[in-house]
């Protein structure tokens, strides 16, 4: 019986094996952090246009350090950054969930505050950007 059901089946069960690997890849390489170093970039909604506050390297922050920005004459955030990650340590807002991300050293999950409008996002300036995966019979040579 239970050699029919695979026997019966072994297309959706090779098809599924294939989507769950390709899903992990795809997972990890996203995750991943870059090999080039990253710059951090912190931005601010003033109520007429968005403008960067501060511009950070992450890659030369070797030891963990603390800096505080001002947003704007009334206030202050704090952050720690240390060799390509960044956090919100302390901000005045009402929820803290930027407080509450931690550390990020991935493109792809910038540090948003709704409340005080800011966001933190990361550029990397690694040469690969996108990795395109092709059949070995598809190539021309």
């Amino acid at each position: 019986m239970v050699k029919s059901f695979f026997k019966n089946h072994l297309l959706e069960i090779i098809l599924s094996l294939v989507i769950i690997i390709i899903s992990i890849i795809l997972i990890i390489s996203f995750n991943k952090n870059k090999d080039g170093d990253l710059i951090a970039k912190l931005y601010y909604y003033n109520g007429e246009e968005t403008i960067i506050v501060k511009e950070f390297d992450l890659s030369k922050y070797q030891e963990a350090e603390i800096v505080n920005v001002d947003l704007n004459d009334e206030v202050t955030i704090t952050l720690e950054i240390k060799k390509n990650n960044i956090r919100v340590v302390s901000a005045p807002c009402k929820k803290h969930l930027c407080v509450n991300q931690g550390f990020t050293s991935n493109p792809n999950k910038p540090i948003i505050c709704l409340d005080l409008e800011f966001k933190i996002i990361l550029y990397s300036n690694s040469e690969v950007d996108l990795i395109v995966w092709v059949k070995l019979e598809e190539l021309p040579y």
